[in-house]
């Protein structure tokens, strides 16, 4: 069944991104611009619909940790002669201390560092409160939490970005560079269930595409030689598991709506969160 978009709204509260955002609609779906509008905010009394959370739980900071002496250890920034460092200390606050018990139950190995993701579950709580009927998509780069906190990934998931080189070391470049950490789609889960939303979904992004119809649209594409060549690059990528496909997934969560399994109907990981 086809769907006629009434509206469809950006939330930005970055003026800079809203005009380059803009640009790109012009440029590239200029039929789009009567329906796109930018938002700062949520609406206040809440909306029906379709949200898409792409890349946005990867960029919010998370909470440094290491086990410790049996403890889990909160890390924090400190002075080293002239130098910032990172060091550790017990935990301070009851959100780590509670988040700190569940994580003591997965047996972690002595000095094993890792990754809480404290605002995602505001982030959840604030779009649950929002969203009277419809579905949330989150797609990201992440694990369960069981490949997550797995104990080969010792040193974490979190890294720095800056003139597309890749390093590990958030206190350096500072204010001039991404910083990101993997999510764990397991915690997303247990908080989006705990303010209200139902889980509809899990699949890796190539499945996901693939189970909605993607490759029917290369297949159905009457444009010319160059233009689907480069169509079958951006398939790649999306959906090939040595490039996107793998590793970025797709976690739907529905509230007050009668579900499909669209995207889900032959790859449902579901039960492995």
């Amino acid at each position: 069944m086809n769907t006629e978009i009434s509206e469809y709204s950006i939330l930005e509260p970055s003026p800079v991104l809203k005009t380059m955002q803009s640009e790109t609609l012009n440029d590239h779906v200029p039929w789009a611009k009567g329906i796109v509008r930018w938002r700062q905010e949520l609406p206040q009394d809440g909306f029906d619909g379709i949200m898409i959370a792409n890349e946005v739980l990867d960029a919010m900071p998370v909470e440094i940790f290491k086990f410790r002496e049996g403890e889990i250890w909160q890390a924090y920034v400190k002075l080293y002669g002239d130098q910032l460092g990172v060091a550790f200390r017990p935990r301070t606050t009851e959100q780590f201390n509670i988040a700190a018990q569940k994580l003591k139950s997965l047996n972690l190995a002595e000095q094993y560092v890792s990754e809480i993701h404290f605002l995602a579950d505001a982030w959840l709580r604030t779009v649950a409160e929002n969203l009277r009927r419809g579905s949330l998509f989150v797609i990201d780069y992440g694990f369960t939490q069981s490949e997550y906190y797995h104990e080969d990934r010792s040193v974490g998931t979190l890294v720095c970005h800056r003139h597309q080189q890749l390093h590990y070391d958030p206190l350096t470049n500072i204010g001039c560079q991404d910083i990101t950490a993997h999510v764990d789609f397991s915690a997303i889960v247990d908080a989006a269930q705990e303010h209200g939303l139902q889980l509809n979904g899990f699949a890796t992004l190539g499945a996901f595409l693939i189970d909605c119809g993607i490759l029917k649209l290369n297949a159905a594409s009457d444009s010319t030689g160059s233009e689907r060549q480069k169509f079958k690059g951006q398939l790649h990528l999306l959906t090939a598991p040595s490039e996107m496909g793998e590793l970025f997934k797709v976690l739907e969560l529905t509230r007050n709506i009668d579900s499909t399994a669209m995207g889900f109907r032959e790859f449902d990981h579901s039960h492995r969160l």
